[in-house]
């Protein structure tokens, strides 16, 4: 599109491409970092914290 407005000219162009990347097969995995375990995933998995602090 080609236009002019108070003395100035604008050009806009539409271009329709293809992705260039594909779409990722691997699904998207949430972590939850917590205070009971250490660690928590969207798959429910846990990892637990060291507690370190309770050897002290």
């Amino acid at each position: 599109m080609l236009r002019r407005k108070a003395d100035k000219w604008f050009v806009s162009f539409e271009v329709e491409t293809e992705p260039l990347f594909p779409e990722k097969s691997v699904d998207v995995v949430y972590i939850d970092l917590g205070v009971k375990s250490k660690t928590t995933l969207s798959t429910d998995e846990v990892f637990p914290g060291a507690k370190s602090y309770r050897k002290s």
